[in-house]
């Protein structure tokens, strides 16, 4: 008869290290997936006019450690302040363990998502913000394709071809990534479309 799973302590080595690696590879979703709602209203497709200044002023409160632009944009947690949001006992089923699970004293497991969250949720904020600045700044190429609803750009880099990029963006309402190839007049090339973020990045950093 197989051992009933209560707490942590009826879970092997390997099957532990297995949870807290999903529970920070849940975090990461999740703080992904947070980050790029915020962009679509900050900077992204459904932005005002003060979308530049909104994506300079995180930055500069990201960098300075503002505790006013921090508490601003903060990232999924467990504690279920609001409605529907996350918490300890919604995590545990969702990484396969029962109701009721016993974590550490330290609550590791919950602490690897809350890791993971907010590691994904910033660096998805701070690489959008500067490619979208990078490219507000660039006075060759008007930034249309900022402005397409439904779409968030997430990263950006020059190409080999001179006045062209290489652009990663995510399509909130299908749940899919896009890389596209952007010339000068926001012309678009090859664009390859992903269901998982990590295939995109990939691509991404492949393409020239």
């Amino acid at each position: 008869m197989s051992k009933k799973i209560r707490s942590y302590e009826d879970l092997t080595d390997t099957q532990w290290k297995a949870a807290l690696a999903k529970a920070k590879g849940l975090g990461h979703v999740h703080g992904a997936n947070a980050a790029e709602w915020i962009i679509q209203e900050s900077w992204g497709g459904r932005a005002g006019r003060n979308a530049d200044s909104t994506a300079k002023a995180f930055l500069k409160g990201y960098e300075d450690g503002d505790p006013q632009v921090m508490d601003a944009y903060r990232g999924p947690d467990l504690s279920g302040e609001y409605s529907g949001d996350m918490t300890v006992n919604k995590l545990y089923p969702m990484l396969g363990l029962p109701d009721g699970f016993q974590d550490t004293d330290d609550f590791e497991l919950a602490q690897e998502y809350e890791d993971g969250a907010s590691e994904s949720f910033y660096d998805t904020l701070v690489m959008s913000a500067k490619a979208y600045l990078s490219i507000m700044d660039n006075p060759r190429r008007p930034p249309k394709v900022l402005r397409f609803e439904k779409l968030v750009l997430l990263r950006s880099k020059p190409s080999g071809t001179e006045g062209w990029a290489i652009e990663l963006y995510y399509w909130p309402q299908r749940e899919e990534y896009i890389t596209w190839t952007v010339g000068p007049g926001d012309e678009r090339q090859s664009g390859h479309y992903f269901p998982e973020r990590a295939d995109a990045e990939e691509d991404f950093l492949r393409r020239k």
